[in-house]
């Protein structure tokens, strides 16, 4: 017999992030990232989340006392991703603050290229968190 806990916990995760996805979405925040990041590294890190995420959640649905041991080595995918969420999210900036220098080296006044390096590394930040926490959960 299967425990569920760990499945029940990280649904849990992921209808607090769902309530906060309905609220993001009533004030526009996905609507102005998208608009406002030039590079689109705040979709790739988005796309990458919910595919680690979905895949932490089948590895909680799996999860019994008799295959314990090869969850566990397989969650380390988690931690491995977690990393990789930051990286993007700088990877982003990187590419925002290169746009920035571009634009200024111009002699334009936009600021919306630093909007790219901001929004792609508060993603980043944000995605890291919330994985960390459904791997945490899974160990």
């Amino acid at each position: 017999m299967r425990d569920r806990k760990c499945f029940l916990m990280h649904f849990a995760i992921c209808l607090a992030m769902g309530a906060g996805a309905f609220f993001a979405f009533v004030y526009g925040l996905p609507q102005l990232v998208w608009n406002s990041d030039l590079s689109h590294m705040t979709s790739v890190i988005a796309g990458v989340f919910v595919g680690s995420s979905c895949y932490l959640g089948w590895l909680a649905w799996r999860l019994s006392p008799s295959n314990a041991s090869v969850i566990l080595r397989k969650s380390e995918f988690g931690w491995f991703a977690e990393e990789k969420f930051v990286r993007m999210g700088l990877l982003g900036t990187v590419i925002g603050l290169a746009l920035q220098a571009k634009v200024l080296a111009t002699g334009a006044d936009g600021l919306a290229p630093l909007s790219t390096a901001l929004m792609s590394t508060a993603v980043g930040v944000l995605a890291s968190l919330l994985l960390s926490a459904m791997a945490w959960n899974l160990s």
